[in-house]
């Protein structure tokens, strides 16, 4: 609902489960050794200036569409005199 009042989601009937994707595999795959592989993996520090909304059309070719960006930068400060 505050996706849909910030504009963030259109209303066109359909379910809306907003999500983060990590990654995507095929149900068939066994990511098993992999997940394993990086169980350890701490990653480095990184600064998140914008969330992009994406589309994804799934079928037998998957293609996603770039539906908008929302910055994160700091709201300009008040020079009001």
């Amino acid at each position: 609902a505050g996706a849909r009042r910030a504009g963030a989601v259109q209303v066109d009937g359909k379910r809306f489960s907003p999500h983060l994707t990590l990654a995507r595999a095929r149900p068939e795959s066994d990511v098993t050794a992999l997940v394993e592989a990086l169980s350890g993996f701490g990653g480095t520090t990184w600064e998140v200036r914008a969330v992009h909304l994406i589309r994804s059309h799934l079928g037998a070719s998957v293609r996603y569409e770039p539906v908008a960006e929302y910055p994160l930068t700091a709201p300009a400060p008040d020079v009001r005199s």
